[in-house]
């Protein structure tokens, strides 16, 4: 049998906080078990199904950021690269603040979190001409 194991957050890394959720995606199923097993010690920890739709549906949000960061961190990256970069991750970021596409159903606390951001960047990018 293979070891399972959920990777700790580490504040200096924000990939860590992907990792991790992906790990426990990927462990969902023991996780699940573990919960149930010991009930009383851990019945705050234990997620509900509502709760696993947020971590999958996070996950999802953060998947471009981490595929980007491999990216870049993989070589010398080109200006091409990080035009394609930055206006996939604008896409991707505007669908997800707006609601648009799959992101329609997503749950409000992750687009509003991504709305928001957008608006201070924009309010940032706008300040500095």
């Amino acid at each position: 049998m293979t070891a399972k194991i959920i990777q700790f957050d580490v504040d200096t890394r924000w990939n860590s906080t992907y990792d991790m959720i992906g790990d426990a995606i990927r462990c969902k199923a023991e996780l699940i078990r573990l919960g149930r097993a010991y009930l009383d010690a851990l019945a705050s920890y234990t997620l509900t199904t509502d709760d696993w739709l947020f971590v999958e549906q996070l996950h999802d949000v953060l998947k471009p950021f981490n595929e980007f960061t491999k990216l870049v961190s993989s070589g010398r990256p080109t200006i091409t690269t990080t035009t394609r970069i930055y206006f996939g991750l604008s896409t991707h970021l505007k669908l997800a603040g707006a609601r648009e596409g799959k992101y329609a159903e997503y749950d409000h606390v992750i687009t509003n979190a991504v709305y928001s951001s957008l608006e201070l960047f924009n309010k940032y990018y706008n300040t500095m001409d």
